[in-house]
């Protein structure tokens, strides 16, 4: 169980740079924006809650202390 979390969350972490790095990709070669405005704020609003917000499951109080 120790390894798994810290696994899970770097697979995770790798997996939406990777996201993002498409993302980027199509939004340069269409010259529009590759993601929609209502997803970004959306997706920013979620990270800023789960970045200063405490966890309160196991797996979230576990992960904010990796």
């Amino acid at each position: 169980m120790t390894i798994v979390l810290p696994a899970l969350a770097l697979i995770s972490g790798i997996c939406w740079m990777v996201v993002y790095v498409a993302l980027a990709k199509r939004g340069f070669a269409d010259e529009t924006c590759g993601m929609p405005s209502p997803v970004l704020a959306l997706n920013v609003s979620w990270e800023l809650i789960f970045a200063f917000v405490p966890g309160e499951s196991f797996a979230q109080i576990k992960g904010v202390q990796l």
